[in-house]
């Protein structure tokens, strides 16, 4: 598992904890200068981890080949103050960036290749604080310091609708399965229903003190961070305080990240302690805050609650980074993500596999000679061997074929005089000098598609005679058409 967290000082840190060892520090895996002011916001998704700066512009890095992707510069004027990712269900890497500015402005870029701003929107007066993207990709939520919330029909590029709110927002955040959106305004965390047309909160969670960041862990759990250092988990449908850790930090939290899951041994047990009936509001086993004090702390909040009451709460890990940190994320480690990848590449080559053997059941079975069909190989090669063996002077009768029209259908009826000698008269012999008198007549192949009627190799030679002597009659003339007129020059 990787957390990147980014810093007032420019720089962008990474660090990486190894599950199976479960040791108590973490390792560093990089350390680069971002940008050439601090950094506000950050956002990870799959392999990509991008952050925007003080000067406008983002950095994107590829996590997995281990490449700087370089910047973008943001369309707007100002910070980078927001960023998020889109993830289409079902895939790892994503597909769209939005990204908000100091000057209001909200923008969308297609992830890969280019990287191209496909839209930007002059969405807000000023700076943006907070964009979140449902998870069906169609909706995306943006809160500005002008303290409006607007809605965006990312398919029709436009926005649908416009309110102003109690107070200025901070942070916005839909839930896993995009039923429910948290929208932040100093203590106060409210819970607002997708579905629902009017404005009322499902749940409200007021705390003591200014929140400054949040996550969700499944749907009925929440995380959150406060400017005096502590570390609160909630019950969103009960409206209550699961765990409490006042001192997780000696300064504010900045920012807050769950681990995503990276192996079937974490999503069972995940899954079975969501099922179980007492733990129905399980608690996440990695978190990562990072403070303005320059720390950087895990925490197995299961765990905590399960020792409640006994010794102080110890952090998984921490480590010390000497600057002040401004936000967190959480993404699958290099070698985590390079697996992925593979586990990725095999399925899709076997999907590939299956798709290819069911064409090959459903296909229907070509006929010799069927209407609308394609002739199989081996069809092919049978069709070829019998011609050769007709053309190699087999003595067999001639089949009888009917030559009726097909207006006349009588049997018996001819549709007309034949044209050419009788296969086996002396006329035919007479006109094949090829063929000495006597000899039995060659057999007349069936008209079956794909077979080209055999030619002797006598008719062959005196076809191409007869074109040589055309081209040489022709070349005469053209030399003629060019010899000067009336005698030749002294």
């Amino acid at each position: 598992m990787l957390f990147a967290a980014g810093s007032y000082e420019r720089f962008l840190f990474g660090f990486e904890w190894d599950q199976e060892q479960a040791t108590s520090s973490l390792t560093k895996s990089f350390t680069h200068p971002a940008h050439k002011g601090a950094i506000r916001s950050i956002a990870a998704a799959g392999p990509f981890l991008a952050c925007g700066g003080s000067e406008d512009t983002i950095h994107i890095y590829n996590l997995r080949t281990n490449k700087d992707l370089g910047f973008l510069m943001a369309p707007g004027e100002g910070a980078v103050t927001a960023a998020v990712f889109h993830t289409p269900t079902g895939r790892s890497t994503p597909t769209h960036l939005l990204t908000g500015s100091a000057d209001g402005s909200l923008s969308i870029w297609g992830v890969g290749g280019e990287w191209t701003c496909l839209k930007t929107f002059k969405a807000h007066t000023k700076e943006v604080t907070g964009v979140a993207v449902h998870p069906s990709g169609r909706v995306a939520l943006s809160i500005s310091r002008d303290g409006t919330l607007r809605i965006w029909d990312l398919v029709k590029g436009r926005s649908t609708f416009a309110t102003k709110l109690p107070q200025a927002a901070e942070a916005i955040t839909f839930s896993p399965s995009g039923d429910v959106y948290a929208l932040l305004a100093g203590a106060v965390l409210s819970m607002h229903s997708v579905a629902a047309e009017s404005s009322t909160a499902l749940a409200t969670l007021s705390h003591e003190r200014r929140v400054l960041c949040h996550a969700f862990h499944g749907e009925d759990v929440l995380l959150t961070g406060c400017d005096d250092g502590s570390l609160h988990a909630w019950s969103i449908p009960d409206e209550a305080e699961i765990l409490t850790i006042p001192e997780a930090h000696g300064s504010r939290i900045r920012g807050l990240a769950v681990a995503p899951q990276s192996s079937a041994s974490d999503a069972s047990s995940s899954i079975q302690a969501s099922k179980s009936p007492s733990t129905a509001h399980a608690l996440p086993r990695l978190v990562g805050t990072a403070s303005s004090d320059g720390t950087l702390r895990l925490w197995n909040l299961e765990d905590i609650r399960a020792g409640a009451g006994g010794a102080a709460p110890q952090p998984l890990a921490e480590v010390d980074t000497r600057a002040r940190l401004t936000c967190l994320t959480a993404m699958l480690s290099p070698t985590e993500l390079a697996a992925q990848h593979a586990a990725e590449r095999e399925a899709m080559k076997a999907a590939a596999a299956l798709r290819k053997a069911k064409k090959r059941r459903t296909e229907p079975e070509a006929g010799e000679a069927g209407e609308g069909t394609r002739a199989t190989k081996a069809t092919k090669a049978r069709r070829t061997k019998e011609a050769e063996e007709l053309r190699g002077g087999a003595e067999a009768p001639a089949p009888q074929h009917d030559r009726t029209s097909k207006g006349n259908k009588e049997e018996g009826k001819s549709a007309g005089p034949r044209k050419g000698p009788r296969a086996g008269s002396e006329s035919e012999a007479a006109a094949r000098p090829d063929r000495r008198p006597g000899q039995a007549p060659r057999p007349v192949l069936p008209p079956r598609p794909g077979v080209v009627d055999f030619v002797s190799d006598a008719d062959l030679l005196a076809q191409r005679s007869k074109r040589q002597s055309m081209q040489a009659r022709v070349a005469r003339g053209r030399k003629a058409a060019h010899r000067p007129i009336g005698p030749a020059a002294p």
